[in-house]
């Protein structure tokens, strides 16, 4: 019996399967990234001289694959981290209402319950805290 797994992830707030992911990944024929309901939108050249002056180049470099989210009205521009990190697959995200950048991760992969790995890479113990009631 052959089995067939469907992976799903979370992109700016939609739900795409796997499959989806992939095709949407590449250079989007979109000049224009409109957020639904409302008249804004934003030049895809906008979106990547934001993001060019943004955070996002301290982390890593811009790639030419781009997207556009029109239900939370972002450009999403995939990026190559200067350290890598085979879980992560970041993009740089530009919201075409504030004209700000930051950038999503978008990390997958399994973390040891017991095993906390802070920013700087340091693994620590996972300590449960005490709820205040």
């Amino acid at each position: 019996m052959k089995k067939t797994v469907v992976f799903l992830m979370l992109i700016g707030g939609a739900v795409v399967s796997s499959s989806a992911y992939a095709a949407s990944s590449s250079v989007s024929n979109y000049k224009y990234c409109y957020k639904n309901n409302t008249n804004i939108s934003m030049a895809y050249s906008d979106a990547k001289a934001i993001a060019s002056n943004s955070g996002c180049t301290q982390m890593g470099t811009l790639l030419a694959k781009h997207w556009c989210n029109e239900e939370s009205g972002t450009w999403w521009i995939a990026m190559r981290l200067f350290k890598n990190n085979p879980m992560c697959h970041p993009a740089c995200v530009v919201d075409v209402v504030k004209g700000t950048a930051s950038i999503n991760w978008m990390c997958t992969g399994l973390i040891n319950p017991n095993k906390v790995t802070t920013k700087h890479g340091v693994q620590t113990e996972n300590v449960e805290m005490p709820v205040a009631q």
